[in-house]
C-alpha cells in the first residue's frame, strides 16, 4: 500500500529545497530528501512539481501562502505582547558589552568613528574621552 504524506512532511520537502547555497543551487536533493523523509525520490518528485495530492498553493518562493497570511493576520497578537523577559535580557547583554568597552581603553582608540558613536549613545564612554 502506497504511504501518503502528511501536511507536516510536505512542508518539510519544500522547506528543505528551499534552502540553497552561494551560488543559488539546492543544498538537498531530492534523493536526499527521500533518504531523510523515507520515501521515494519519485514521491518527493510529485510534491515539488505539484502533482496529484501534493498540489499547495505557492507564493513565488515556493513558501506556502497560508504561512504568510497567518503571520500577516497575527491573530494571537504576539507582535504586540510585552517580553520583560527578553528585554532584560538585552538589557543586561548592552550592560556587560558597554563595561567591557570601559575596561579596555585600547577599544577607544581603535574603533571606527560609526562604533565610537554607537558607543556614545549608548552611553559607553564620555564624549571627552572620545576626543569629540
Amino acid at each position: 500500500m502506497a504511504k501518503v504524506l502528511t501536511a507536516a512532511q510536505v512542508e518539510e520537502i519544500h522547506r528543505m529545497r528551499e534552502v540553497v547555497d552561494d551560488w543559488g543551487t539546492p543544498v538537498h536533493s531530492g534523493e536526499d530528501i527521500a533518504a531523510a523523509l523515507g520515501v521515494s525520490s519519485s514521491t518527493i518528485w510529485r510534491v515539488l512539481k505539484g502533482k496529484a495530492a501534493y498540489r499547495l498553493e505557492k507564493t513565488g518562493n515556493g513558501q506556502v501562502a497560508a504561512r504568510f497570511r497567518a503571520m500577516e493576520l497575527d491573530s494571537l497578537g504576539a507582535a504586540e505582547m510585552p517580553r520583560p523577559d527578553l528585554e532584560a535580557a538585552a538589557e543586561a547583554s548592552a550592560k556587560k558589552m558597554l563595561a567591557a568597552l570601559e575596561r579596555q581603553a585600547v577599544t577607544k582608540e581603535l574603533t571606527s568613528p560609526e562604533a565610537q558613536a554607537r558607543a556614545k549613545a549608548y552611553g559607553a564612554f564620555d564624549a571627552d574621552e572620545l576626543g569629540q
